[in-house]
């Protein structure tokens, strides 16, 4: 799908068509994946394609310390990676470890990046859209350099000097990346007024900086089924294109009932014990047995393939 204008805030793997709860995601078995334009694809497809092997990753987790369930997803999806996976958690993930060595040798050589933290896109001004790294919030905003400050998030604000934005990525060099996972909120709106074939936003800064494929959300996506998500999806890159693995886990993940989420949990070689007692505690919180916590799209069409 290459979207026009407002369409690119619409998920179409989730445009529901027949009166049986059928989504489009159904009928397509390779998957629907998505270009902010006709150039941006090209670009994308020079770029080297993912092969079947995962390499290396560099990751970024839970950097605001605020985020529970992001740390059962790094540390899960890590394990994919051995024997040296690359992930600067919480307050180790500030931007000047970033660019510093040999971390930033690290980014720059990485095959996979995920980041697993808060997102935020600036309508008015795109380059000042960012990944927000540690030590960038706030606890007041000083009325001088108002610019210079976000509120990503519906109770705080965040210094872009010290996170990540669409601005620094655009800089990156990325030649080596096969696939950047953004596992934060609104990392996949675009400047959907602009009336011109350049869309610009997060996934069009690592498509540019050197990412063949980058996976990116519409909206405000909810830590725990995000994880639950996330740990699926790295589970089938050994075996499926990136495009299916995701695919496959947004079906998992709408489908799957309580007690079955619990019996995956439980089974899980990469979940450590006491973070499957957690998510274990959390589904039997909340849910029934035969429920199926997940089946709207409001919690996993938010995910999209771009590239």
């Amino acid at each position: 799908m290459v979207p026009h204008r407002y369409l690119h805030l619409f998920p179409f793997h989730a445009l529901p068509i027949n009166s049986d709860k059928e989504f489009l995601i159904d009928r397509f078995t390779n998957g629907v994946r998505y270009a902010p334009s006709c150039q941006l694809l090209q670009l994308a497809k020079n770029q080297p394609q993912p092969s079947g092997q995962l390499g290396k990753i560099f990751a970024i987790q839970d950097p605001n310390e605020d985020l529970y369930y992001t740390n059962i997803e790094v540390e899960t999806i890590a394990r994919h990676f051995q024997p040296a996976p690359i992930v600067l958690k919480k307050s180790q993930a500030t931007k000047d470890a970033l660019y510093q060595p040999p971390h930033n040798d690290s980014l720059q050589s990485a095959h996979c990046l995920h980041f697993s933290c808060h997102g935020y896109f600036d309508l008015e001004a795109p380059l000042n859209s960012a990944l927000a790294l540690a030590n960038s919030r706030v606890s007041s905003v000083p009325n001088a350099d108002s610019r210079r400050y976000s509120r990503f998030t519906k109770d705080s604000d965040f210094d872009l000097q010290k996170c990540l934005t669409l601005g620094d990525i655009f800089n990156l060099n990325l030649r080596q990346c096969r696939l950047v996972t953004l596992s934060a909120c609104q990392t996949g709106i675009i400047n959907h007024e602009n009336t011109s074939d350049e869309y610009i936003g997060l996934p069009s800064g690592f498509i540019k900086a050197g990412s063949a494929v980058v996976i990116s959300t519409l909206w405000s996506v909810e830590d725990f089924s995000t994880t639950l998500l996330m740990i699926r999806f790295y589970d089938n890159l050994n075996s499926l294109s990136i495009v299916q693995a995701l695919q496959e886990s947004q079906l998992w993940l709408r489908n799957a009932t309580q007690i079955k989420l619990i019996k995956w949990t439980s089974e899980h070689p990469k979940i450590e014990q006491h973070y499957k007692d957690r998510i274990q505690e959390e589904l039997e919180l909340w849910f029934k047995s035969e429920q199926k916590p997940f089946y709207k799209p409001i919690d996993w069409a938010s995910f999209c393939i771009i590239g």
